[in-house]
């Protein structure tokens, strides 16, 4: 079964730029992917603007992409954003902001991913 989730950062000016990841998106296995390997935005961005991922690795040559067409989203606040990726049936988003990755869930929660990881 899936763990949908969503993955992006925050711009320069301030919007979210997210792309939706399908499978294994819990925080022991996908946020622990982001905490190791995806730390620097100007590493994540080009990844995250190619769309769709099956499973996000731990560089782009290993990320896997069945849909690549799907384009990423693009939010005004991390309001917006939760509104529109929760309401897609996603149960997590992790938002990389200066260079600390934030997970939010689907129930309300929120934390910084570091704290969380063993």
């Amino acid at each position: 079964m899936a763990t949908r989730a969503r993955i992006g950062y925050v711009k320069e000016d301030g919007t979210i730029e997210t792309s939706y990841n399908h499978w294994d998106g819990y925080p022991s296995a996908l946020g622990k992917t982001l905490q190791e390997h995806w730390t620097d935005t100007d590493k994540l961005a080009p990844s995250v603007a190619k769309g769709y991922s099956s499973d996000w690795g731990i560089d782009e040559e290993s990320i896997v992409r069945n849909n690549p067409n799907e384009a990423t989203l693009i939010s005004n606040s991390k309001q917006e954003l939760m509104q529109s990726g929760f309401s897609w049936g996603e149960e997590y988003i992790y938002v990389l902001d200066n260079d600390e990755w934030t997970v939010y869930e689907r129930n309300g929660f929120y934390y910084q991913l570091a704290d969380h990881l063993d």
